[in-house]
């Protein structure tokens, strides 16, 4: 599957493959330790889609798990613990890039 491109807006993760047209977009939830997909899945993908899917999920936890260790290594450990306790998402920071 050709580059796709990845890009963080708040806490949102959008992964789209320009040369398909296909996007996808995740949220790290503020209380929970994974990535949800707010796009709605629907029955019959083609298999165009369906490696979209499995490579986009893939693109997004790295660039989620690349700005979570940002975070870790640029605020300090007491601060990351007071943070993370009002369930602030790891890449509030307004971050932009491709992957």
């Amino acid at each position: 599957m050709p580059d796709l491109c990845v890009e963080v807006r708040d806490r949102d993760i959008i992964v789209s493959a320009p040369y398909s047209g296909l996007s996808i977009t995740y949220r790290k939830d503020r209380f929970a330790p994974m990535l949800e997909a707010l796009d709605h899945m629907r029955g019959g993908l083609s298999d165009e889609e369906l490696e979209f899917l499995v490579e986009a999920w893939k693109a997004a936890f790295r660039k989620a798990k690349a700005l979570t260790r940002l975070v870790e290594l640029t605020v300090p450990p007491d601060h990351r613990r007071l943070k993370s306790s009002f369930g602030a998402p790891a890449w509030s920071a307004s971050s932009h890039g491709r992957t």
